[in-house]
């Protein structure tokens, strides 16, 4: 439930059962969890549910479709896959996992939410889904080691603050697309493919 596990700053390993499908909101924020395993049977993660946590892999269950809101803040992820069954990445979800090196998404994603990779301060690469359609403000703010993001032609909207303070990105996208024109517009270096 809500809040179940919150401050157990000590708390280290976690076994969630295999029927779970719903883990509440605050759930295990700021434990020290090392090793997370998440069950096929999760069909629900709350906001800030593991935030804070010490493990470095994460695997999405496939019963899910958005990462919600600081799910997984502050977290030491260091390489993410994020799977076809999500469609929305939403605000923080991601922001301050400061081992986080590279992002890869399935086809199936369509929304990268605001502050989503925000103060990521080693990522390096992300490679965009290609049915992502909007990313949000400061999505990728503040992640000073950012140097390629691949954005599909399917982007329509980018919100002029995504990549604030990430001066060392260059934008890979197809000839003609709107993250080219972005790219020209605030100045960001792109490469066509």
């Amino acid at each position: 439930g809500t809040e179940a596990f919150m401050n157990c700053f000590e708390l280290e390993n976690v076994y969630l059962g295999i029927s779970l499908e719903k883990v509440g909101d605050r759930a295990f924020l700021y434990t020290d969890i090392n090793d997370l395993s998440l069950p096929e049977s999760i069909k629900e993660i709350g906001n800030s549910a593991f935030s804070g946590g010490k493990y470095t892999e994460l695997t999405i269950p496939s019963g899910i479709t958005q990462i919600e809101i600081g799910a997984f803040m502050n977290t030491s992820i260091i390489t993410l896959h994020i799977p076809s069954n999500i469609q929305l990445i939403k605000k923080d979800a991601f922001s301050g996992c400061n081992q986080l090196i590279e992002v890869t998404m399935e086809d199936g994603v369509e929304v990268i939410g605001e502050s989503a990779f925000k103060g990521c301060d080693v990522l390096e690469k992300v490679t965009l889904a290609s049915t992502v359609q909007s990313i949000g403000s400061d999505a990728f703010r503040e992640c000073p080691k950012l140097k390629e993001i691949f954005i599909p032609e399917s982007v329509t909207e980018i919100d002029p603050y995504a990549f604030y303070m990430s001066e060392n990105v260059t934008i890979y996208t197809p000839a003609g697309s709107y993250a080219e024109s972005f790219a020209i517009e605030k100045n960001i270096p792109y490469v066509n493919q």
